[in-house]
């Protein structure tokens, strides 16, 4: 599957948290693996993923044969865990999530004011 091929995590980081792939100097080997077939019949992904992975997301174990596995709370603490740790995403402001994080960036911005 993609997700245990772990070509869809590495795409993820790649756009949450590309500053890290450049850390660990692999951005060359990330972009060649992206751009290979989807079909491909390699662990390169998964090599590529587990030590990204480590430094993206504080306290995540994720492991070869739990990606392989496709285990639901090993790779969705991956994808919780990019996501609280890299901020580079930001919610449609229209969207309740939007329409939530402004109002505490207001509330905090004039606690801050006063």
């Amino acid at each position: 599957s993609d997700l245990a091929s772990g070509r869809i995590l590495l795409k993820l980081i790649n756009i949450v948290a590309g500053n890290a792939i450049d850390a660990e100097d692999m951005r060359d080997q990330v972009e060649d693996c992206l751009a290979d077939s989807p079909q491909r019949e390699d662990n390169e992904a998964m090599k590529l993923l587990i030590p990204l992975v480590k430094r993206c997301v504080p306290y995540c174990f994720l492991t070869e044969d739990a990606l392989l596995a496709a285990q639901e709370d090993a790779l969705s603490t991956v994808v919780g865990g990019l996501f609280l740790s890299w901020f580079t995403l930001r919610p449609e402001p229209e969207s309740s999530l939007g329409q939530d994080l402004e109002g505490i960036e207001r509330f905090l911005e004039v606690g801050l004011n006063v």
